[in-house]
């Protein structure tokens, strides 16, 4: 089980969707790790009742 985060990030420079992904998936191994954990994995989202 995970949740899922949006993130909204105002850049101090030109950057690209892959640098940010990348920045977040490096720090998710570092200064972030057992914190921040990353995927590249597709996620499904849904509702249940029991």
């Amino acid at each position: 089980m995970g949740t899922l985060t949006y993130i909204s990030i105002i850049a101090k420079r030109e950057t690209s969707n892959q640098e940010i992904n990348d920045t977040f998936e490096k720090a998710s191994h570092n200064e972030l790790k057992n914190i921040h954990f990353y995927t590249k994995d597709p996620i499904v989202i849904y509702n249940y009742k029991q």
